[in-house]
Formats: C-alpha cells, sequence, structure tokens
C-alpha cells in the first residue's frame, strides 16, 4: 500500500473514532439530563490491523475526552441539585429551570440530530474517497495532461503577451508621434489665433479710430451745423425785427393820418398803448398801459388807434403775428 493510500486509510479511520465518540458522548448527556444510569461501553470491533492501530493512537485522547465527559456529568449533576433545590424554593425558579430543561432536551435532540448528519456525512466522504481511490490514476493522467496544456498554454500566453507588448509599444509610439503632432499643430493653431487677434485688435482698433474720426467730423459737422442755424437764427432775427420795425413805422404813419390833438394840448405828452388786433387787423382792443398824465390825451390816442382800424397787415405770417398784440408809443409832437 501505497504512503497516500496509507495516510487516507489512517484518515478514515480516525474518522471513524470520532463519529464513535461522537456517540459516546451523546449518551452521556443523554444520560446527564435524563438521570439514568449511564449506558454500557460500546464495544467498536476493528477488523483491519491498522485500524486497531489508530484506535490505540486515539486511546489517550478519548480517555481524556471520556474524564471531561465524567467531570461534566459530576458538574452537571451538582448543577441539577442547585436547579432542584432551587425549585423547592420558589416556583417561580422551577418554572424558569423546567424551560431551561426542556432547552437542554431540545439542545440533546439537536445534538443527536448534527451527529446522524455528521455520521451520514462521513459515509459519504467515505464512498467519496474510494471512488477517488479508484479514478487516482485517471485523475493523474488527467493532471500530466493538465501541466502539459498549461505549459502550452502559458507558452502561448508569453508569445501573446510579448506581442501584445510590442503592439502597446508600437501604439504608444505612434500615440506619442500623434501627440507630437496634435501639440505642433495645436501650437501652429494658437499662433494663428493669436495672428488673427492681433490682425483683429489692429482692425477694431482701426475702425475705433475711424469711428471717433467720424464721430469728430460729425461733431464738427453739427457744431457747424447749429453755428450756421444760430447764424441764420440770429439773421432771422435781425431780418424779422427789421420788417418789424419797418411795419411798425407803416402802422404808425396810418395811425397818423388818423389823430387829431384837442386843442390846446401839450405837443410833448407821451402815452403808451397795448392794441390787440385780428388776423385782418381790425382793432380788437386799445388799453393805456402807460398814462401821459392827460387823461384827455390818453382819450384822444385811444380814439385815433380806432379811427384808423383796420391797421395794416404784414404779408409774413411771422411778422404778423408780431402785430396781433404789441405796444404803441403814442407821442404826435415827438
Amino acid at each position: 500500500m501505497g504512503q497516500r493510500q496509507r495516510q487516507q486509510w489512517h484518515n478514515t479511520t480516525a474518522t471513524v473514532v470520532t463519529v464513535v465518540v461522537h456517540v459516546v458522548v451523546g449518551a452521556l448527556l443523554f444520560y446527564n439530563l435524563s438521570g439514568g444510569s449511564p449506558p454500557a461501553p460500546t464495544t467498536v470491533e476493528v477488523v483491519s490491523g491498522e485500524a486497531v492501530e489508530a484506535v490505540a493512537m486515539d486511546e489517550a485522547r478519548l480517555d481524556a475526552e471520556l474524564q471531561r465527559l465524567e467531570d461534566q456529568r459530576e458538574a452537571e449533576q451538582r448543577r441539577q441539585d442547585e436547579l432542584q433545590q432551587a425549585a423547592r424554593e420558589a416556583e417561580e425558579k422551577r418554572r424558569r429551570e423546567e424551560a431551561r430543561t426542556d432547552a437542554l432536551a431540545r439542545q440533546q435532540a439537536e445534538l443527536s440530530r448534527r451527529v446522524a448528519e455528521e455520521t451520514r456525512a462521513e459515509q459519504r466522504r467515505l464512498e467519496e474517497l474510494r471512488q477517488q481511490r479508484a479514478k487516482a490514476e485517471q485523475e493523474r493522467l488527467q493532471e500530466q495532461k493538465r501541466l502539459e496544456r498549461l505549459k502550452r498554454e502559458a507558452e502561448e500566453a508569453e508569445a501573446a503577451r510579448k506581442a501584445a507588448e510590442e503592439r502597446r509599444r508600437k501604439e504608444a509610439a505612434r500615440k506619442a508621434t500623434e501627440e507630437k503632432r496634435r501639440a505642433e499643430a495645436a501650437r501652429e493653431a494658437a499662433e494663428e489665433r493669436r495672428q488673427a487677434e492681433a490682425a483683429r485688435k489692429a482692425a477694431e482698433e482701426k475702425r475705433r479710430q475711424a469711428e471717433l474720426a467720424r464721430k469728430a467730423a460729425e461733431e464738427a459737422e453739427e457744431r457747424r451745423r447749429q453755428a450756421e442755424v444760430a447764424r441764420l437764427a440770429a439773421a432771422r432775427d435781425q431780418a424779422l425785427r427789421d420788417l418789424v420795425g419797418r411795419h411798425g413805422l407803416v402802422i404808425r404813419r396810418h395811425i397818423e393820418r388818423n389823430w387829431l390833438l384837442p386843442p390846446g394840448s401839450p405837443r410833448d405828452l407821451i402815452t403808451i398803448l397795448s392794441i390787440t388786433l385780428s388776423p385782418r387787423g381790425e382793432v380788437a382792443r386799445v388799453d393805456v398801459t402807460r398814462s401821459s398824465g392827460d387823461s384827455n390825451f390818453d382819450r384822444f390816442a385811444v380814439a385815433a388807434v380806432r379811427r384808423a382800424s383796420p391797421l395794416p397787415m404784414p404779408d409774413d405770417p411771422e411778422v404778423a403775428a408780431r402785430f396781433r398784440a404789441f405796444n404803441f408809443r403814442f407821442n404826435p409832437g415827438g
């Protein structure tokens, strides 16, 4: 028997012994809980000499386990005595201990179930070991083939890795070249943008200067136009004043043809009249705004203006508007 098979047989024997120990432990626990007599020792019949050797090797551990279980049994007995004493002292404690005893019983049932499950699992493992021994040679051959295949795969993977590394190196070189080209293109584009921006700013400055010149020319033209307008307005005002002055003489001569001084009136008297005319020159109203000091002279002046109605109106509407309401200095002797 080979070394590997011998080791597997020892492991199997140790497993059987462990299962037996679990059964003994379960029986002792059940005895401790039920208060009965300890179960009869379990006899394990070993056919193979190698199995007996494995049992002998585990005897010391079994004795230690049995001593530990006996100690546990005695401790449990003492604890049961204490629980019974506590139950006599208090009904409430009795109910709690009964519940704890039920829990221990459930634990024993759970332990028995687990032992049974472990036993079945161990049996299945033994069966699997027998099947593994039958397949050991086949697995060895398969492992050898697998190792050879893995070696080929490793060699192929190494070749693929080297090829991939070479591709990565070439790709990195290509990317570096492409990055350099993009960087150069970016620098050229930035320079073009800078030059374009400079040209734009220069053109913008040129337009700004042109706009300033245009605005300055427009402002100069506007000042010239305003000056011209002011000059024309001043000329127009002067012309209008001249026309008003000439037409005022026309009205004065027209009124002078209609005044006759009262006998004995001084010729150096002066009165100022406010005259309002209609659009056709008819006298609508005459008021004395500054009296001469002689009421007869003032009435004579008002009557002379009314006799002269309608007064001659100028053709120029702006001049005519000046004579719709005006002051007249009545001074026959002046």
